[in-house]
């Protein structure tokens, strides 16, 4: 087998683990096992998977299953962002236009 296609076989292998695991750590996070959650989507947030930034940083904006931490959120959000997530730029726009103090005090 060409090198390439091996090369892209593992690719799809494993980020077809990383969908199914975000898949279940999401899946926890609807059921309100936030701790369940919380252990899944941390490595992955961690090891720069956009869409488990952006679950964490929704886990700390509300609270769930961490205490509430608008500054951890907002780094999560924007972790995703810059990767291109769309709604984590969403999120981060609604921070600036209602004000959001953890928003302003982190310009600069």
């Amino acid at each position: 087998m060409p090198r390439r296609i091996a090369v892209f076989l593992v690719f799809l292998l494993l980020s077809s683990g990383a969908r199914a695991d975000i898949g279940a750590a999401m899946k926890a996070y609807r059921a309100g096992e936030f701790a369940s959650a919380l252990k899944s989507f941390q490595p992955l947030a961690e090891s720069g998977d956009a869409a488990a930034q952006f679950w964490l940083g929704l886990m700390f904006d509300g609270g769930k299953g961490v205490e509430r931490d608008g500054k951890a959120a907002l780094g999560w959000f924007r972790k995703a962002s810059s990767q291109g997530h769309a709604e984590a730029k969403r999120v981060i726009g609604i921070y600036y236009e209602e004000g959001n103090v953890v928003a302003r005090q982190s310009v600069g």
